[in-house]
């Protein structure tokens, strides 16, 4: 239970007003409710100016309400705190709050202190304002993808050249077409110098620069 700090009247402790005096409770700046990314979407339409009210949340809905406080602002039937909708284990319920005027689900009046579980495709009534309910649970965000067409990219551009490879240390020697020929290996001895002689150039390509 909770004191009223005004007419020192105990209220319950999930209270958003005082029951006697309609003073209303200081509220924690952090909510007790935890609201996951994934958690169900509340979206209220008024039957007639189709106007969308969505909740993600628990708050108070009034003329001095938590949501769309301007667009109750005008209507005098609606209480200053007129209802409160709490998230309870990824269930939306509504708690009836007004002294003046009812709030229904499904045409059936919600009793003040009991909280009446609301569905997707039912109606709530706050005064004489009709919602359509819909709850909807949106979908994980995907990690964007992007592709890459790689056929559209032109090949890189090659460079032809010529080289011989000595059989023996295995030095490579630059040359300026197939046909041509080395007599002699500087980095081999004597005895096998001349067996590059018997190599023919190999054609190689590389990526122009």
């Amino acid at each position: 239970m909770k004191e009223c700090e005004k007419c020192q009247a105990d209220n319950e402790d999930s209270a958003l007003y005082c029951e006697r005096c309609d003073s209303p409770f200081e509220q924690s700046n952090t909510s007790s409710v935890t609201v996951k990314s994934n958690s169900p979407v509340l979206t209220l339409t008024d039957k007639k100016t189709c106007r969308e009210i969505v909740i993600n949340q628990s708050c108070v809905i009034g003329r001095e309400g938590d949501v769309e406080a301007a667009y109750f602002a005008n209507n005098m039937h609606v209480s200053r705190k007129h209802c409160s909708v709490v998230m309870d284990k990824n269930d939306y319920k509504i708690e009836h709050l007004s002294n003046v005027t009812p709030t229904k689900v499904n045409k059936r009046d919600v009793g003040r202190g009991f909280k009446q579980v609301i569905r997707n495709g039912d109606t709530l009534t706050i005064a004489d304002m009709t919602f359509n309910v819909s709850v909807s649970i949106p979908a994980p965000a995907v990690p964007e993808t992007v592709s890459f067409d790689t056929s559209s990219q032109e090949p890189a551009a090659t460079v032809a050249k010529f080289i011989i490879i000595c059989p023996k240390c295995g030095k490579i020697y630059p040359v300026k077409d197939k046909n041509e020929r080395i007599k002699e290996c500087d980095e081999c001895d004597d005895y096998d110098k001349e067996e590059i002689s018997k190599i023919s150039a190999e054609e190689v390509t590389e990526n122009a620069s």
